[in-house]
């Protein structure tokens, strides 16, 4: 069950469309979207607030498990709070990659 889907805090459609999941832009997507998160604080701190109650589950689509939008949440949310607990699921049918942080 999910119990909210936060819309607007994945990375703007242009940092979206310029990253295209090229492996090779992973270190400045994510810097370009830990600023961008900087400027989401009230959906960055709704999600420290669930974290409060339980693990705070990341879902994504991405066919690469290692650079999407998710991990460089969590990585962001983990450098935030250091010891929140954070799941990272991919949500394609034949992906079971989760990472507990």
């Amino acid at each position: 069950m999910i119990d909210e889907w936060m819309k607007d805090i994945g990375p703007s459609t242009e940092l979206r469309q310029w990253f295209n999941h090229d492996a090779s832009r992973w270190t400045e997507f994510r810097s370009r979207y830990h600023v961008e998160l900087e400027n989401r604080s009230g959906l960055v701190n709704a999600i420290m607030l669930q974290s409060g109650t339980g693990p705070v589950t990341l879902l994504y689509s991405a066919r690469d498990t290692a650079h999407n939008q998710a991990i460089a949440l969590a990585e962001y949310l983990t450098i935030m709070k250091p010891l929140l607990a954070i799941n990272v699921s991919c949500q394609r049918s034949n992906c079971a990659a989760c990472i507990e942080r």
